[in-house]
């Protein structure tokens, strides 16, 4: 008896493996509504937001998320482009250059981008993974410095997902990539690129995502692998004490956080009378709302308050062609020892037709 070969799925020999390129996600539109969404799915998260159940439950209040999504939706309003939301861009970007880079380096890898707390979201990713048979999947988290408030976050997504199910997937995940030399040499490339065209700056700013003390105090060692991070940087560049220095941003909510606060940092220069001050954000590796709004609008303007003169705010590796290399070498690393490389005649398909794809 012949089954015709619509009838049945197609057949492999090994297992399909996926890249799914995780970041933290935003709002679907500029609006009121959009942003509403996002806070009641990130503000629900105990990783989020730590505390008594009353403190979540006040974050989570009718008016206070109605205060907070008229105000984020206008500082997205402030950032929004063409394209949409610069995070989600980007990493689309990301995702479809690293497939491509995969393909020219003969790996059988189908690449995807989600977020964690906006579109695609993570459930619907891995659901459509598992319906297409990928039975190997690296989740590939886009956070340099593991922080159980990012990367475990991430993580606590992908475990709520597979929990229970019946046909589970053989995981990998990419913990951090702190001190990569790859990373770090990305970060190198994008800086002295900058200052070939504009010069260099009397006072080189590292900002990283801030947490709270408390958190960073129980194990995860966010701050050493932040300054880790700073001092490769640093040597790599060049530069000795008092030509740069390390800062946190986005540092809201109650308790006590990380410092020096990045937009502290930049007022307590400018009136120390320093001149020029360019800022690069080694914690983050596409433009966001915290790039783009906390930091270059609202910090560069109590920066000029306070006396400053030159504020230089670089952008993020994004999709640049360093970055790409990097976060090449990275999944490559992690992907090592899957059959990512099988050769047509093994399984019995032309070349052709075993490619790297993007979602």
């Amino acid at each position: 008896m012949s089954i015709h070969p619509e009838s049945s799925p197609v057949p492999h020999d090994f297992p399909k493996i996926a890249l799914v390129l995780m970041n933290m996600g935003t709002p679907d539109a500029p609006t009121i509504a959009a942003a509403r969404r996002f806070l009641k799915r990130s503000l629900k998260d105990a990783r989020i937001v730590e505390g008594s159940f009353g403190e979540r439950w006040l974050s989570r209040n009718f008016f206070v998320l109605l205060y907070r999504s008229i105000k984020l939706a206008k500082r997205y309003a402030a950032i929004w482009k063409r394209d949409g939301s610069p995070l989600l861009a980007h990493t689309e970007k990301q995702a479809k250059k690293l497939a491509r880079r995969l393909e020219a380096r003969e790996h059988d890898v189908h690449v995807v981008h989600t977020m964690r707390y906006g579109a695609p979201q993570i459930k619907q990713t891995l659901t459509q993974l598992s319906q297409e048979g990928y039975e190997r999947i690296l989740i590939l988290p886009v956070y340099p410095q593991y922080s159980d408030a990012t990367t475990g976050a991430a993580l606590d997504a992908v475990a709520e997902h597979v929990i229970g199910g019946r046909n589970m997937p053989e995981l990998r995940f990419v913990r951090d990539f702190h001190d990569h030399e790859a990373y770090i040499g990305a970060l190198v490339e994008l800086v002295r690129t900058y200052w070939e065209t504009n010069g260099r700056p009397d006072k080189l700013l590292m900002s990283f995502r801030g947490i709270q003390m408390d958190r960073a105090e129980r194990g995860t060692a966010y701050l050493d692998r932040c300054r880790r991070t700073a001092t490769m940087l640093a040597e790599r560049l060049g530069l000795v004490e008092g030509q740069y220095e390390s800062a946190f941003q986005s540092c809201l909510g109650p308790g006590e956080w990380m410092a020096p606060h990045t937009t502290v940092a930049m007022e307590k220069l400018a009136k120390e009378g320093v001149s020029r001050v360019d800022v690069v954000f080694p914690g983050f590796v596409a433009d966001c709302l915290e790039t783009l709004g906390e930091i270059d609008i609202d910090a560069r303007q109590k920066f000029l308050n306070a006396g400053g003169k030159d504020l230089r705010v670089l952008p993020c590796l994004n999709d640049s062609e360093p970055w790409l290399r990097a976060l090449t070498e990275i999944a490559e690393q992690h992907l090592l020892g899957w059959p990512t490389m099988q050769k047509s005649s093994e399984v019995g398909q032309p070349s052709s037709s075993r490619r790297v794809t993007w979602r």
